[in-house]
């Protein structure tokens, strides 16, 4: 360095160096402020907002559970909200159920919107749309679907097709994509 360049540094460092004097009164004001608690209503102190921490494990954990209880929700109100029906007694001839109800679920905190695509939809990306569970990230729909092999993906904000990561089997679409399958009724044993 230059004697100029250390002169300037020494300078610089000399009025850094110097004491700082308050405003008269400062030091009272910020005393009176920290010795008199701040009264707040009880709602005040509930919707204050507070920083939560998880770790991806305890988050995973967490986004299970509000599924879970999702879920159970979900199908305690479609229990209540089906009709009752007459059943006349089995005979011989009776045939088991074509169309099951299927559940469909993903996990997409950053998602806008979440719909699931498949040969049961036409692979229409606005005939299956997936409910948000009050803000949470995990999407649901339950869906109707004939016995057999389905495929399916979700799409995820409009654009992104993502194979269902549940899902135990994959296959290639004709255009290189993977797609989830979905096997229902009796053909799935």
């Amino acid at each position: 360095m230059k004697q100029s360049d250390e002169e300037l540094l020494e300078s610089v460092a000399k009025s850094l160096r110097a004491p700082v004097r308050a405003s008269d009164g400062f030091e009272a004001r910020v005393m009176a402020a920290v010795r008199t608690p701040e009264r707040s209503s009880v709602l005040a102190w509930v919707v204050r907002p507070r920083v939560l921490r998880l770790s991806p494990l305890a988050g995973l954990a967490a986004a299970a559970g509000i599924a879970l209880a999702v879920l159970s929700l979900d199908r305690a109100g479609l229990q209540r909200e089906q009709p009752q029906v007459a059943v006349a007694p089995p005979t011989a001839a009776a045939s088991v159920d074509t169309v099951q109800l299927v559940q469909f679920m993903l996990v997409a905190p950053n998602a806008q919107t979440v719909s699931v695509v498949g040969d049961f939809n036409d692979w229409d990306p606005v005939a299956t749309p997936l409910r948000e569970a009050a803000g949470a990230g995990v999407w649901t729909i339950t869906v109707p679907l004939a016995a057999g092999r389905h495929q399916y993906v979700f799409m995820v904000n409009g654009n992104r097709w993502t194979p269902d990561p549940a899902a135990p089997l994959a296959v290639e679409d004709s255009f290189g994509m993977p797609n989830s399958v979905i096997t229902v009724g009796e053909s799935a044993s």
